[in-house]
């Protein structure tokens, strides 16, 4: 029969293996979380057109007409064969 202060000394051994596996790992994703927030609270600053003009050093991406104010393209007449 296991006595009650082995099971507590392993649990806690457990634990704190888990926590220290734990810190190690939460250090990179807090730094990968903070790198992507960064990015989106850019992305709505600017919004993806400027983005893109950001990134390809070209301001004529910012005055392009919205998709939706394209015309539509034409559909094919089904009359012919």
């Amino acid at each position: 029969m296991r006595s009650l202060a082995r099971q507590t000394s392993y649990r806690q051994r457990r634990k704190d293996l888990l926590l220290a596996l734990l810190d190690q790992y939460t250090d990179e994703v807090d730094r990968a979380a903070e790198e992507i927030g960064t990015f989106f609270d850019h992305l709505r600053q600017v919004g993806v057109r400027g983005l893109i003009a950001e990134r390809l050093n070209d301001g004529d991406y910012i005055g392009l007409a919205p998709l939706d104010d394209l015309p539509e393209p034409k559909k094919p007449d089904k009359r012919r064969g």
